[in-house]
């Protein structure tokens, strides 16, 4: 079952924050990220993660882990 109060706090960020996703996204389509060369988007990813003061990390996969928690 889906959490509404959830799905509508995720919306709301998502307003608040529009232009700064579409220019994160410019910044993501702009990288070389073929299979197995993806570490200069996961680079840009922690950038912007540590930007915005949210908990961030690479793991052992090269995967960009982050923990965000709305205020609210």
């Amino acid at each position: 079952m889906i959490n509404n109060r959830l799905v509508e706090t995720v919306r709301a960020l998502g307003e608040r924050k529009y232009q700064c996703c579409v220019d994160l996204l410019g910044r993501l389509i702009a990288c070389r990220s073929l299979s197995g060369q993806e570490g200069e988007c996961a680079q840009r990813l922690l950038e912007f993660f540590r930007a915005a003061h949210v908990p961030c990390f690479i793991d052992s996969r090269g995967s960009v882990l982050a923990v965000y928690l709305p205020n609210n």
